[in-house]
């Protein structure tokens, strides 16, 4: 069993109950498996596949756990990117492991523009 499998088991095992909750929303099991595979199917739509690397630089939402499992579920390489980091760690982190795909926020738009065409990534996908 995989970390994306466990969490197909808990959505049928506790449908019901609460996996994440923050000050805006709760999320139970079911829901977040259904939409961490929508993401899973998206991010195969877009062409990555199992062992494709996707940078992941998102604060700490429920969208980052939604990728998390995501990623899981189709064997893709999760390269978290230190949120707090500094342009040139986030540039030369990137550019050393040359993800297939990024994923961002809302909250790191700006820095993604910023850098773009520096960055040796071929897909940018803004959640």
């Amino acid at each position: 069993m995989n970390f994306g499998e466990s969490l197909t088991i808990q959505a049928l095992r506790h449908p019901n109950k609460i996996a994440i909750e923050d000050d805006f929303k709760s999320i139970t099991y079911k829901e977040l498996n259904l939409r961490a595979n929508r993401l899973a199917l998206g991010l195969l739509d877009c062409g990555l596949k199992k062992g494709s690397i996707v940078g992941q630089f998102q604060g700490n939402t429920s969208e980052h756990i939604e990728l998390i499992y995501a990623l899981a579920k189709t064997g893709m390489i999760r390269m978290p990117i230190n949120p707090r980091a500094q342009r040139e760690e986030i540039l030369n982190t990137i550019n050393m492991l040359e993800p297939q795909a990024l994923v961002f926020d809302s909250q790191f738009a700006e820095i993604v523009a910023s850098l773009k065409s520096e960055l040796k990534c071929p897909l940018f996908i803004y959640e």
